[in-house]
């Protein structure tokens, strides 16, 4: 006689409520990965507050998640502010044909994000103090898990450090978490200040300091908050604009 399989109605329930939980974490993981990589309308703009500042031509973007290094290259030729995506010889442009502009978004956990440019200075400046910034920062908010009622930004998972001469300083947090009270967004992300321009070369074209500032979306922070994956999928931070200025 055949045996007789017995299935237990409330472990299938649990079983197939698993594999739909999993499916929408596998799904807003992508979507939040495919937002990181959509081009905003206006871009980010990249300033100088003094004609005898001037920015390179190019500027790069390195991100970086576990052993996949992807480099993307933004050209300028005569459309300061604004930088566009170059490769392969030419502007490369979205589905509707326009070229597509530098921008800072959100990033996946564990990802750092490099962004590197180069400025010189007319002879006036030399012994002057340089300074650079970021500002009009926008974040998309969201809520723990213990604490449904309290907003965060999503930049509480974010830290920052900068390279003006050769290696990373110090990390800083975009902003602090502290529990039971809400994140507020910074306005503006000092990169450096004080930095004293002197002659790097005497050709011209080498003539250039270079800067780099990491984002890193630290994952002990991620922990702490005790939040799940898809809370942050399609979460993201905008930047509207990087500012070189003479202090």
């Amino acid at each position: 006689m055949p045996k007789i399989i017995k299935f237990n109605a409330k472990l299938i329930s649990s079983l197939v409520m698993m594999i739909i939980i999993a499916a929408l974490l596998v799904a807003a993981t992508f979507a939040w990965f495919s937002h990181n990589e959509r081009a905003h309308a206006s871009g980010m703009a990249v300033r100088v507050d003094d004609t005898r500042i001037t920015l390179s031509d190019t500027l790069t973007v390195t991100r970086t998640l576990s052993s996949t290094v992807t480099v993307q290259t933004y050209k300028c030729e005569g459309e300061e502010p604004y930088y566009f995506l170059f490769k392969d010889g030419a502007y490369a442009t979205d589905e509707d044909g326009e070229k597509i502009p530098f921008s800072i978004s959100g990033l996946l956990p564990g990802e750092t994000v490099d962004v590197t440019f180069s400025y010189t200075c007319d002879d006036g400046l030399i012994g002057k103090s340089i300074g650079a910034e970021l500002s009009g920062i926008t974040a998309a908010t969201f809520t723990e898990i213990d604490h449904p009622d309290v907003e965060h930004s999503v930049l509480g998972v974010y830290k920052y450090a900068v390279n003006t001469d050769g290696s990373f300083g110090e990390e800083h947090w975009l902003v602090d978490y502290v529990s039971g009270t809400s994140d507020p967004a910074p306005e503006t992300i000092p990169l450096f200040i004080g930095e004293v321009w002197e002659k790097v070369s005497e050709t011209p074209e080498d003539n250039y300091k270079t800067v780099t500032f990491r984002f890193d979306f630290d994952l002990e922070q991620y922990y702490t908050l005790r939040t799940l994956t898809n809370q942050l999928s399609e979460k993201s931070f905008t930047i509207g604009e990087l500012r070189i200025e003479v202090q």
